[in-house]
């Protein structure tokens, strides 16, 4: 007998997230209903690589990092712990949403306001602030990934070569400051929209 609370319908959308995440041959039809077991598998898994991009990309204080790392060790053993499906869903969204609000700087504490909606109740950087950085490099590669593989701007490459990625390659031998010259005296619009 099977019994639906053991189940969870997968939509194509979460099939093509964990294919972006982990690779389109792991996940290819992984739709329609999945076991309780597997679904704390893909969560779990999904939980361990961002604990792993955090680590990676985020460079904080050390409280901070700690807190995150906290909160996604606590969120793991929740969701081995509970035997329902709902109840894995709401650790996901309780412990996720605080992650988030952590990333953005701190967690808001409202708890005892009555009316927490104007603009001042959200300011979160009283500890730290989100600040991306950019070094060449990576804006010589966000401009390759936007022209050659979202093709959102058509610009003309080029005659001997294939896409911008080659030009940069090597009209320029991977060197990003003339890359960038060259793109910015080329194709000035497309690059004061980018940057």
């Amino acid at each position: 007998m099977v019994v639906k609370d053991d189940y969870i319908k997968i939509p194509l959308s979460f099939e093509h997230m964990m294919s972006y995440l982990f690779g389109e041959k792991n996940y290819h039809g992984h739709v329609g209903w999945a076991k309780k077991s597997e679904w704390k598998k893909d969560l779990l898994k999904i939980i361990k690589y961002i604990k792993k991009a955090i680590e990676i990309n985020i460079e904080s204080d050390q409280y901070h990092e700690n807190k995150l790392r906290s909160l996604l060790d606590v969120l793991e053993e929740r969701i081995k712990k509970h035997k329902e499906i709902n109840d894995i869903n709401i650790e996901i969204i309780e412990i996720f949403t605080i992650v988030i609000f952590e990333l953005i700087g701190h967690s808001p504490e409202h708890l005892h306001w009555k009316h927490p909606y104007r603009d001042n109740f959200w300011k979160l950087n009283y500890f730290r602030k989100i600040v991306y950085l950019q070094s060449d490099l990576q804006k010589a590669n966000l401009i390759i990934y936007i022209v050659d593989v979202i093709k959102k701007y058509k610009i003309t490459i080029p005659t001997k070569y294939y896409s911008l990625g080659e030009v940069y390659s090597f009209k320029f031998k991977k060197n990003p400051v003339m890359f960038l010259n060259w793109f910015k005296s080329e194709y000035p619009e497309f690059y004061c929209e980018i940057f």
